[in-house]
């Protein structure tokens, strides 16, 4: 009880409320505001820590205990009370020691009997206070201690990746303001674009196993510079383990990283010396274990460096070589200075040898302390083998200087006395050596005067070698003839050595080789007259053989121009003929364009002979070219009832290197002959292999009678057909020739097999391309029109001596409607014709009277009217040559005859639409 009234907790029904609160071992009151803010009940733990008896406690107001609280404060503590129902917060209580204990309090609102109180417990927070204080105190001390380390804290929180903290020297290190440091992104962006992605994959690599870790990494200022750091990061776990936070440090390790760099540049720099020597190089320690040695050290003992350190010698040659190392590693140590010694190494990379000069140097540390011994070992194998041949050398001279036969002087340069001379001489001259040392050479020599030999010894002392000959004399005055051979050598102030050789036999031998070398050239110069007339002759025979050919040419093709230009215009007039007319002129037809063959076939084989034929390799794509030649030889395949095997995959994309035109013309041959030479009802089968990769061979084979066993060395002979004179298939016998040198000068090669009642295989091989980035079209011959194409109306001047010529280009232009074809008979009035009538084609002969076609043209294309004008040559002359010469002196197409109708008709549409054109 108080003195003014009764205790809150006096009443029975809260006594036992009372007996809990009085044995807690928490301090717990009650005030009442009414009384004066005054304690009404103060349970033992309050008594206890306040220091005072139950009646004294009972006394104490709010401000007994803590003067802090004025009536005001007090008043205002209660009015919170009252609006929140409970409060928390800090106050003090002085002691009956007088202490002043800091305190957590905590109040609430009491209501009893209608009365309000302030309930309430409170806990003496001293100890708290006080390690909260040291705990301060060490954060501040580790603040200050890392402020004044080189090292800069961090720290980063691990789920949201802000930086918790970063400490403030990151500025002045990378220049960016510390409030710039938020997220870990910050960080990565600054990282060395070069390394940045190494270091975020090890970071994360680390963080993800749970290890700490320390990398180093190069940041970019924000100027641009380059700092290197080292990083060290450890990890943070709570309670569970879980990660929580990322915590380090980074250094600044620039001035670390670039002395390395440079000891290691100063290290590569050493290591690239050592081994660009030509020399063995390397280090043992004093117990004879290697610590270093160089690539061709590495080739001595056949093992790398990493196999070579850690080991002795024995580990790599035998024992007695071994102790012969470690001999002189001993030397070289007690000595304390280099020793030098001469071996023979065999290297056991390769097993070659090597006379080497051994230098080993003891090499001491800073302290005077020896380590071990340092070895160089340089190939002298050239040197002593320069030695050898020089002691050979001095062998030889003195072997040479005493040869039988052969004198040998030294003579001093400077006045031509004789130093010198070997008993060979002696003997020669009759001198002896002791006489010859006092002589001169004017006075041995019988041609020479004094001066001649002075002016002799300068230029040999220019050129330093001379070679002559002259005449010695003997000592009794008799000559001989002899061959002298002078060196200079400049050594010890200049020496001639002279080697003097008796030439008596010679002179006479050379004599005697003189007549034998006339009576020669007689019989070369005979020889030569001989060869020059059969060159002639072999020459004219040329020229004649080659007049001949143009000449037949020409005599066989005039006539033929006739045959079958007729028999084209009667064949483009089939309506108005018979069956058995149209089967008449197809004979004539026939035999015309057979005969045309044989014709062309021996021009062919002429010009091959003459090697006049040219070759224009390019890529040809073989599966057209191929395809071509089977629809050109359909038809006469229908008529012998023979099958074409199809070529399925044959050649497909592939390309050879050829003359297209040329290629053609061999597989025409090679197809024609299985066409001709087959069995009725038979087949031809088209198709092709690759023997290499550089080859593609293309077969043709037939289900003929095949070729028996004794006539195919004879196959590929010219004019000789095995026998098929007799039969009914045409041919000359030369074209299997000419096909077969065509391959040839293709750079391919032509071959064939064959059984007799079975059939033949004939093969072409040709250089095989990769397919071609433009691919080769195959030129295809256009199929004969069924009617001939019409013609603009134009002028014509057709210069031509022959009559049938005439009367069949007149019968053909008669075709076309609105034409003027003059007709000149020869060159002269060829000439005033075109002179008084402007013509816009114009057709001349070559091998015309009074003037050549070529003189035609080239005066015509002098004139103003005629420079642009289409000029066409009609000649029965298929010569190559001749076909050059006249496009070179002014024709624009040359047509060789017989004409071929529709191609001339197409060639004249093509000339006159240019002319109109123009």
């Amino acid at each position: 009880m108080t003195q003014t009234g009764q205790s809150p907790l006096a009443n029975p029904s809260a006594e036992v409320f009372r007996c809990l609160i009085e044995t807690s071992r928490d301090p717990f009151f009650i005030i009442s505001p009414q009384q004066g803010f005054q304690l009404v009940y103060a349970n033992a733990a309050t008594r206890e820590f306040l220091g005072y008896s139950a009646e004294e406690t009972l006394q104490l107001r709010v401000p007994d205990w803590d003067p802090s609280y004025t009536p005001e404060r007090l008043e205002q503590l209660w009015r919170e009370l009252q609006q929140r129902g409970s409060l928390l917060f800090r106050a003090s209580a002085r002691t009956c020691s007088g202490r002043q204990a800091p305190l957590e309090v905590s109040l609430s609102l009491l209501e009893l009997e209608g009365q309000g109180y302030m309930a309430g417990h409170f806990r003496d927070i001293s100890d708290s206070l006080q390690a909260q204080e040291h705990l301060l105190e060490r954060e501040r001390e580790l603040e200050t201690l890392l402020e004044s380390s080189l090292a800069i804290p961090w720290r980063v929180n691990f789920s949201t990746q802000k930086f918790v903290y970063i400490g403030y020297q990151i500025e002045p290190l990378l220049g960016y303001p510390l409030e710039s440091w938020r997220t870990y992104q910050d960080w990565a962006d600054r990282v060395h674009p070069e390394d940045r992605q190494a270091a975020e994959s090890y970071c994360s690599l680390e963080t993800e196993a749970g290890r700490d870790h320390v990398l180093e990494y190069r940041s970019l200022t924000q100027s641009g510079e380059v700092v290197w750091i080292r990083d060290a990061v450890a990890l943070l776990r709570n309670s569970k383990g879980e990660v929580t936070d990322l915590v380090g440090h980074f250094l600044d390790v620039t001035q670390t990283k670039l002395a390395e760099l440079a000891l290691r540049r100063s290290e590569a720099h050493l290591r690239t010396l050592i081994e660009s020597l030509p020399d063995l190089v390397w280090l043992k320690d004093a117990e004879g274990v290697y610590l270093g040695c160089n690539q061709k050290f590495e080739r001595f003992f056949g093992a790398p460096e990493a196999e070579i350190i850690g080991k002795t010698d024995y580990d790599f040659v035998d024992r007695e070589l071994a102790d012969f190392f470690r001999k002189h590693d001993r030397l070289a140590m007690q000595a304390g200075k280099p020793s030098v010694n001469e071996e023979e190494l065999v290297f056991a990379a390769d097993g070659h040898r090597e006379i080497v000069e051994v230098i080993k140097t003891p090499i001491n540390n800073a302290h005077g302390d020896l380590i071990g011994v340092l070895g160089v070992a340089r190939d002298i194998t050239q040197r002593k083998q320069m030695e050898l041949a020089l002691k050979e050398g001095l062998e030889t001279y003195q072997s040479a200087i005493n040869t039988p036969g052969l004198g040998f002087w030294v003579v001093d340069p400077s006045n031509g006395n004789l130093l010198e001379a070997n008993e060979a001489y002696a003997r020669q001259s009759g001198y002896s050596c002791e006489e010859l040392s006092q002589m001169s050479i004017p006075q041995l020599d019988a041609l020479e005067k004094p001066e001649e030999t002075t002016a002799r010894i300068e230029h040999i002392k220019r050129a330093g070698f001379a070679r002559f000959r002259t005449v010695q004399r003997r000592k009794d005055g008799s000559t001989w003839p002899v061959e002298v051979v002078t060196t200079y050598s400049p050594v010890q102030g200049g020496r001639f050595f002279v080697f003097i050789e008796d030439i008596t036999e010679k002179k006479r031998d050379e004599e005697s080789l003189q007549q034998h070398r006339n009576h020669l050239e007689e019989l070369v110069a005979e020889r030569t007259a001989e060869l020059q007339a059969s060159r002639d002759a072999a020459e004219r025979a040329s020229r004649a053989k080659s007049e001949f050919l143009s000449s037949m040419s020409h005599e066989l093709r005039t006539p033929l121009n006739a045959i079958l230009g007729f028999g084209q215009l009667l064949e483009y007039s089939q309506p108005g003929l018979s069956e058995l007319q149209r089967e008449h002129l197809q004979e004539i037809l026939s035999a015309g364009y057979h005969l045309l063959d044989l014709i062309n076939d021996v021009l062919d084989l002429a010009r091959i002979d003459a090697g006049s034929v040219v070759i224009n390799p390019q890529p040809v794509a073989v599966r057209p070219l191929l395809e071509e030649c089977m629809t050109s030889l359909g038809p006469r395949m229908e008529a012998q009832e023979l099958q074409f095997e199809p070529l399925d995959g044959c050649a497909l994309g592939l390309f050879v290197q050829a003359d297209p035109l040329r290629l053609k013309q061999v597989m025409l041959n090679l197809l024609s002959n299985a066409v001709n030479y087959n069995r009725r009802g038979g087949r031809v089968h088209l198709s092709c292999q690759q023997p290499s990769d550089e080859t593609l061979r293309l077969m043709v084979r037939d289900t003929g009678k095949g070729i028996s066993q004794h006539k195919q060395p004879q196959l590929f002979t010219a004019f000789n057909r095995l026998g098929a004179e007799g039969s009914s298939v045409q041919g000359s016998g030369i074209g299997l020739v000419i096909s077969k040198n065509l391959v040839e000068m293709m750079g391919g090669q032509m071959g064939f097999s064959s059984e007799e009642g079975q059939g033949s295989c004939f093969w072409v091989d040709l250089p095989r391309l990769e397919q071609a980035a433009e691919q080769a079209a195959v030129k295809t011959a256009k199929p004969a029109d069924a009617a001939l194409p019409s013609l603009p109306g134009c002028r014509i001047l057709y210069i031509e001596d022959n009559p049938a010529n005439v009367r069949l280009v007149q019968r053909l232009m008669s075709r076309f409607a609105g034409h003027q074809l003059d007709i000149a008979e020869d060159g002269l009035e060829g000439l005033e014709r075109a002179s008084s009538q402007v013509y816009e084609v114009l057709l001349i002969d070559i091998n015309l009277p009074s003037m050549s076609g070529l003189e035609i043209v080239q005066r015509l294309r002098q004139l103003d009217q005629y420079r642009q004008t289409p000029m066409i040559a009609l000649s029965a002359d298929a010569m190559q040559s001749e076909i050059d010469r006249a496009k070179q002196v002014g024709f624009d197409h040359y047509v060789t005859k017989p004409i071929d109708i529709p191609a001339f008709i197409r060639l004249l549409e093509s000339c006159l639409a240019k002319e109109v054109g123009s």
